[in-house]
């Protein structure tokens, strides 16, 4: 399987996937994205400028599951952690997560939701490493927009 982009470049499919989608895109060029495999766990592949798939980014601690949602410049990523319903990426489905942060050496760092919520996710990053996402209270339904920094 293989994508095009709009300048013309390609993307190669991350390995152990049967599919998979793109997030962000930074001035870099690097992409990251969310694989998924044939049980529809899901990953957090990145690719190079060049379409050439670097890697995945690795869940926090025994999480089983990540996804990606930004990158900025520097290449930090941001996106959630944690294990998803029926291998679904969209949060309503992922009953438990916690929003995560990638620098440059692809070490995974939990963003905490806010105090008395469960769950967390992050959206997109910018220069500086401020994050934005949602944190959500599974008693009251209710999701509280957040900044990170």
């Amino acid at each position: 399987m293989v994508a095009r982009l709009v300048r013309g470049s390609t993307l190669t499919s991350p390995p152990n996937t049967i599919a998979w989608v793109t997030s962000g895109i930074n001035n870099r060029g690097t992409v990251s994205g969310q694989g998924f495999d044939g049980f529809f766990q899901t990953s957090a592949p990145i690719w190079d400028k060049h379409g050439n798939f670097t890697g995945n980014l690795p869940p926090l601690g025994a999480d089983p599951e990540a996804l990606t949602y930004g990158i900025n410049s520097r290449g930090s990523v941001v996106g959630a952690s944690g294990t998803a319903l029926f291998g679904l990426v969209f949060q309503l489905f992922w009953p438990e997560g916690t929003a995560v942060v990638w620098n440059a050496d692809g070490v995974p760092a939990g963003l905490a939701p806010l105090p008395g919520d469960d769950y967390s996710y992050g959206y997109a990053i910018n220069d500086p490493g401020h994050a934005v996402g949602h944190s959500h209270n599974a008693t009251t339904g209710v999701n509280t927009a957040v900044i990170w920094r």
